[in-house]
């Protein structure tokens, strides 16, 4: 993988779909936006109950943000809630989500912004081709059990 594909939308969907291989009974793909939006529900109605701000204002307290550069998913205890790391900060994150046929959307924020600018739920979109940076894009996937 090159340096451009990395934050490329196009690359990150087919590698999505290649996380689990030779196995019939799962299959993965990019998280859509609305799966990112039921996550982001749960963790308000949950673990941040009574203090949803903390998904929809500020994230800071539970993300990698006003950095000079993004660390390894998964480096730092303090960057996960309930064991799902990177929801809030260190890099965008690419979704199946449209905003128009040349336009996809991120989700989530990244190391080189505030938690208050872009906090978790946070939605931007970006051009697939150009994707962001790759220093600062990636995504997630998803995993079905048939």
């Amino acid at each position: 993988m090159s340096e451009e594909d990395a934050g490329n939308w196009y690359y990150l969907y087919k590698a999505c779909h290649n996380v689990i291989k030779n196995n019939s009974s799962v299959k993965s793909m990019m998280i859509w936006g609305c799966q990112y939006d039921e996550t982001m529900n749960w963790l308000k109605n949950t673990i941040f109950k009574g203090q949803e701000d903390k998904v929809d204002v500020d994230s800071s307290s539970w993300g990698h943000y006003s950095s000079s550069s993004k660390i390894n998913t998964g480096s730092n205890i303090n960057y996960k809630v309930n064991e799902i790391f990177d929801l809030a900060g260190n890099h965008w994150e690419w979704t199946q989500e449209a905003w128009s046929t040349n336009t996809r959307i991120i989700r989530g924020g990244y190391f080189g912004k505030t938690g208050t600018t872009y906090p978790a739920s946070d939605r931007g979109s970006g051009n697939p081709n150009d994707g962001t940076d790759s220093s600062e894009g990636g995504t997630r996937a998803t995993l079905y059990i048939l």
